[in-house]
């Protein structure tokens, strides 16, 4: 006589992790990117790598100046006050920047505020290449830099919310900051 085997139920005893099949699992995400689904809304993707783009050109720029003053004059106070010229601007006006984000049109802002930054870089590049760069024009440069990119952070989060759905905000919010702490 031929015995078939019998499904046998499973008890489960208290203290023990239930499996679960793949199927009893969370149902997979319609979205395979994830947080980075977020850069098909075209606007918010131009903001995206235009600010990860200015960003890697803002730390090469500090990377450079401070390598220059180094070069210039071998101190580590003319470095150290290099920080100090860039910190007190961004103290003073970032506050201020905030509520200027809230006022201004922040796109027009932002526009403004990395054409002045590109200035910026282009002075420096261009006193370097003939030769008449010296400590005051770089510190009156750095200052100017800090001054206007203590604007950049407040206009930038402050610009978000009217490029992407709500839904998206929580991704577009991650990705900014991501993107800010990479460079």
């Amino acid at each position: 006589m031929k015995i078939e085997p019998q499904k046998e139920a499973v008890t489960e005893k208290p203290g023990q992790p239930t499996s679960l099949t793949s199927s009893e699992v969370a149902p997979r995400s319609r979205h395979p990117l994830g947080p980075w689904r977020v850069l098909r809304n075209r606007n918010y993707s131009l903001l995206f790598w235009g600010q990860l783009i200015s960003s890697a050109g803002t730390q090469m720029q500090v990377v450079a100046v401070a390598w220059q003053v180094y070069l210039l004059t071998h101190s580590a106070i003319a470095l150290g006050l290099i920080g100090l010229v860039q910190a007190i601007p961004r103290l003073i006006f970032s506050l201020v920047g905030g509520v200027f984000a809230d006022v201004f049109d922040r796109r027009r802002m932002l526009i403004v505020i990395e054409i002045v930054l590109a200035l910026t870089s282009a002075v420096l590049a261009l006193c370097t290449a003939f030769h008449v760069i010296n400590m005051v024009i770089i510190y009156s440069v750095v200052l100017i830099a800090a001054s206007v990119s203590s604007f950049e952070f407040p206009a930038r989060q402050a610009i978000i919310p009217t490029l992407v759905r709500r839904e998206e905000m929580s991704d577009a919010l991650s990705l900014s900051m991501v993107m800010m702490h990479i460079t």
